[in-house]
């Protein structure tokens, strides 16, 4: 905030999420030119509740001084740069199934069932086994829908149930430019459902304090200050995991339109790679026996709901050739052995 005389505002946030009480906090400037200053919505001012959950709308009153300022004054300042803490989003939620879950280790077995709870409301959640004869480090990879962010905010929640006392240790890794991987630790009183908040700051496992991006994320079974050693037998299930998404990158290189189909006859068109268009006959598509390098698999250039599948191929990365032997005689009556398609080159190129 910019001001050049000192002065006291009231933000406020309101349109609360899950009816979110509405919260006003009070901040003051001591008019020194631009100020970063922090707001707490936990005063109780204007008569409002300390705020708790989340908020669409953002308000400033501009008049505060102990109360709103009467009668009104002249006052001008300048404010930029609000910024607040990104709401939490699912990034798994097991109403897909397996695809949830990743690969289990050190003797931890999970599933996906229906909610425990009788009369639960909550579809599909992760059933989570552990065993006496396994590791103490045994846990769970969870497939993430999306990376997840920890820099600012370094919490995560999720939902799990259990009908006794317990410990368990998440854990994210899999860090994007080097993230350091942490391991935070969240207590369950044992009472069903419990919707916890889990802290990549405690230095766990003898892990960093997240900071950045990871694309995965962990859950250890077996926790009391420390691994539980020997393992023991245990059961509890986890849903709804929640962090700040965020965005898959968008691949820049793709072009916006697919190619143009070919005007010609399809009698006289031989395919090498087509997943649209009419040009699927047998005699027209060609199968290569023999390829050699790498490609970087379909892309699909269609911004809908629709399919257009394009082969990606960077060759400024490795060469890529196919080939494969044919034999319909040509005009002069001999027969061509061998057709190739070879593209060797230090660009890239989308085919």
């Amino acid at each position: 905030m910019y001001s050049e005389t000192a002065i006291s505002i009231a933000p406020r946030v309101q349109g609360g999420v899950a009816n979110a009480p509405t919260s006003t906090g009070v901040v003051s400037h001591t008019g020194s030119g631009w100020e970063t200053l922090t707001v707490t919505f936990n005063t109780g001012s204007n008569g409002d509740a300390t705020a708790e959950g989340e908020y669409a709308e953002f308000v400033i009153y501009y008049l505060w001084d102990n109360g709103f300022i009467a009668p009104a004054i002249d006052r001008v300042m300048y404010v930029d740069n609000i910024t607040g803490i990104i709401a939490k989003t699912l990034v798994q939620d097991f109403e897909t199934g397996t695809d949830g879950l990743g690969e289990g280790f050190g003797g931890a077995v999970a599933e996906i069932v229906a909610d425990p709870e009788t009369g639960g409301t909550r579809g599909q959640v992760a059933k989570l086994t552990a065993a006496a004869t396994g590791e103490v480090w045994q846990g769970i990879n969870i497939n993430i829908e999306s990376n997840v962010q920890l820099t600012t905010d370094k919490t995560m929640r999720l939902d799990v149930y259990s009908e006794t006392a317990i410990s368990i240790a998440p854990r994210v890794q899999g860090g994007v430019a080097n993230a350091p991987t942490s391991t935070g630790v969240v207590s369950h009183t044992g009472s069903g459902w419990e919707t916890l908040t889990v802290t990549f700051n405690t230095g766990s496992n003898g892990d960093a304090t997240a900071e950045g991006e990871y694309a995965e994320f962990v859950i250890y079974y077996l926790w009391d200050n420390g691994f539980i050693a020997p393992a023991v037998d245990r059961i509890f299930y986890v849903d709804n995991i929640k962090g700040i998404s965020t965005e898959a990158a968008v691949d820049t290189s793709l072009p916006t339109t697919a190619a143009p189909s070919p005007t010609n006859s399809d009698v006289t068109i031989l395919s090498i790679y087509n997943d649209t268009g009419s040009f699927t006959g047998i005699s027209q598509v060609w199968s290569q026996e023999y390829d050699f390098g790498t490609n970087q698999g379909n892309k699909d250039l269609d911004p809908t709901e629709g399919v257009n599948n394009a082969l990606k191929m960077d060759f400024s990365a490795t060469g890529y050739g196919a080939g494969a032997a044919v034999t319909p005689p040509n005009a002069a009556g001999a027969i061509m052995r061998q057709l190739v398609m070879r593209v060797l080159m230090d660009t890239n190129l989308n085919l």
